[in-house]
């Protein structure tokens, strides 16, 4: 796992975005969290994949990489 978590920020870092990544992360994971049913619980495919919910919206990544305050 570290070295996943090396890669990753490794990438982050060759593309600038270092100053965004936390930001980033924040809406990727209000995104996958908004896939969750009227209960907050997840609904499974057969094969245990999880699926979107009508509450489903996806992550708006535009306005954190736009932003040029950082």
């Amino acid at each position: 796992m570290s070295d996943l978590l090396y890669v990753v920020l490794g990438t982050y870092l060759s593309h600038g975005l270092q100053d965004k990544a936390e930001r980033l992360f924040d809406e990727v994971h209000r995104s996958n969290m908004s896939k969750l049913d009227e209960e907050g619980q997840p609904i499974y495919r057969a094969d245990g994949k999880v699926l979107k919910s009508g509450l489903y919206l996806p992550p708006d990544l535009a306005p954190i990489l736009i932003d040029d305050s950082e």
